[in-house]
């Protein structure tokens, strides 16, 4: 599948709340400055700032999270236009999560994580959101439209870029709890510090929810209570930084997400047995190294994914999903002068996945599919500045799949022109594609 966006604004006068980075020009002065100096990286693939894209970017803080009450990244982009995270499943705690993004569906948008890619084939080709609870969070970046120069397949609608939570200079405990309504139970505890060399992030949250609440629907005459929908999360983190040298800095961060999820069913056809379990572990290694002129990162990653659906009276049957994937990415990132800066670098992934069937009837297993898929592409991005209003980025991939028809290449270019003080124009045009699902 392959698509191509074009997109064009013109921004006028000030927006506070919710700014995209392609329809504003604000003066740079108070809040206004504050949120376009945000830091994000999505959009260039190395470090920047709101302001300096020519694409599409929101950017949810720590501080916008607990302020929303959002305990899990998918209530977080709740409050975003143009994005839809709730699924079929219902809206509750737990519930299934989509990401419905530009008219894209789940499948053809990208979920990153500290830059690296989540998304696996083996499980409708997207990841459940309400898996990743707010606490290991530090920001979330979300750039609608296509995203393939830079990341691959599965940027049709746009890209989610999850970026953890970082050791800081001071040692900070914190303990909490919290009791609510529907038998919300929750508690947690995080550490941050930062040493002469090592700095760390210990973290572990438990929450659960009965999720029981009553309903009514007049126009079927129906009304009762909602079943089976409880859920309970145990989710920890550790994160280590270590000093090599003082240009030099190995990152290893692992993420264990646990979640029970009880799946109620429709109001005729309740499924009062049916449960979901996911087990996922996230392993990432990163090196970086930095320079006055550039800097040039390695990472390898490993995940291991574990989905099971089980209802053995309602249904009769249970569906194990295990996808194992590793992956590695290089990259390097310099910077020629005031007005020239670019990054390339080469990605690699490999996905296997095995899905199962087991009937309680028939006490038999069936293998639907078992697979691998392997991935590799070659990007390059270029920033231009001849003047200080004006900017150019030019980019483009070259990606290669196992896949049939999983080959592709994808272009990219966006300009920021600064018509007067508080007018930006910005303009974008990007093609994108995704490869297909594991047969």
């Amino acid at each position: 599948m392959k698509k191509t966006v074009l997109g064009l604004s013109l921004g006028l006068g000030s927006w506070v709340l919710g700014i995209p980075a392609w329809a504003q020009a604000v003066l740079d002065t108070g809040l206004s400055a504050e949120i376009l100096n945000q830091p994000v990286t999505t959009p260039f693939r190395r470090p920047g700032l709101l302001r300096e894209s020519s694409r599409p970017v929101y950017v949810i803080t720590r501080q916008q999270m607990r302020e929303q009450g959002a305990r899990t990244v998918q209530e977080a982009l709740r409050y975003l236009p143009g994005i839809l995270s709730d699924g079929t499943a219902g809206n509750q705690l737990g519930a299934l999560s989509s990401q419905f993004l530009r008219g894209a569906r789940t499948a053809q948008v990208l979920v990153l994580l500290d830059g690296r890619p989540l998304n696996d084939l083996g499980f409708f080709g997207g990841f459940d959101l309400s898996q990743i609870t707010t606490d290991v969070v530090e920001r979330i970046e979300v750039s609608p439209g296509g995203g393939s120069t830079l990341y691959g397949s599965d940027a049709v609608g746009g890209v989610i870029n999850i970026v953890t939570v970082e050791p800081q200079p001071e040692t900070e405990t914190v303990v909490e709890a919290a009791v609510g309504s529907y038998g919300l139970n929750e508690q947690g505890i995080q550490s941050r510090g930062q040493g002469q060399e090592l700095g760390w992030v210990l973290s572990y949250r438990r929450l659960q929810s009965n999720n029981d609440f009553p309903f009514t629907i007049r126009r079927l005459g129906k009304s009762g209570r909602r079943e089976n929908s409880a859920v309970e999360y145990h989710n920890l983190q550790a994160k280590l930084t270590w000093q090599l040298a003082e240009d030099q800095v190995l990152t290893a961060n692992a993420l264990y997400l646990n979640k029970t999820f009880r799946v109620p069913g429709s109001i005729d056809f309740p499924s009062l047995d049916a449960e979901q379990t996911t087990n996922d572990l996230l392993l990432d290694l990163r090196w970086l190294w930095t320079q006055e002129t550039g800097s040039l990162q390695a990472r390898l990653f490993l995940d291991d994914l574990n989905y099971r659906f089980s209802a053995p009276q309602s249904q009769g049957s249970r569906d194990l999903i295990l996808r194992d994937s590793w992956g590695s990415q290089l990259q390097y990132a310099w910077k020629a002068g005031e007005n020239l800066e670019g990054v390339l670098g080469a990605d690699y992934r490999s996905i296997s996945a095995r899905n199962t069937t087991f009937s309680f009837a028939r006490g038999s297993t069936n293998i639907n599919y078992d697979d691998t898929v392997n991935q590799g592409a070659l990007f390059a991005r270029l920033d231009y500045s001849p003047d200080p209003r004006f900017h150019l980025d030019l980019g483009i991939r070259q990606d290669f799949s196992s896949l049939a028809s999983g080959s592709a290449t994808s272009p990219a270019l966006g300009i920021r022109w600064a018509l007067a003080e508080g007018t930006t124009l910005r303009a974008s045009y990007a093609g994108s594609f995704r490869t297909p699902l594991l047969p």
